[in-house]
């Protein structure tokens, strides 16, 4: 549909990827997350990457009550079609996850179109060893 179009009442189609298949945990921590995706529409992104509570406390982050925001991006796409960004993490984080252990992080996705109908999208990222993976 036309951008403003006041009878625009569907949300857009995001779909989420990593960008590549070769991102491991020395790159993420290095140059950020890459991160792949796909609109339905013209949209705006809200990227967050959150830590929970018993993650950080393994980590030794001293937090709020349920969990912090480590890396924000905004982005845009106009017209159908694909865009990339990456997140950087803070770098506090960053400095306690050179040390290898496991650790989940969530991924929320907000897309919004012209008329700001919304979608939400969470995504789970994994860095195991080595290897980091968008579930």
């Amino acid at each position: 549909m036309n951008a403003g179009d006041p009878n625009d009442h569907t949300p857009p189609q995001i779909a989420v990827g990593l960008l590549g298949t070769r991102q491991t945990r020395a790159s993420v921590l290095a140059k950020g997350l890459g991160i792949r995706f796909t609109c339905s529409e013209t949209c705006r992104l809200d990227t967050m990457l959150w830590i929970g509570r018993s993650t950080a406390r393994a980590l030794g982050i001293k937090l709020a009550r349920t969990r912090t925001l480590v890396a924000r991006v905004a982005s845009s796409r106009t017209g159908v079609g694909a865009g990339r960004f990456r997140m950087h993490l803070r770098s506090w984080l960053a400095k306690r996850l050179r040390g290898g252990r496991p650790v989940t992080l969530t991924l929320e996705v907000i897309g919004h179109d012209a008329n700001s109908n919304r979608t939400i999208g969470w995504y789970r990222v994994t860095m195991r060893g080595r290897t980091v993976r968008l579930r």
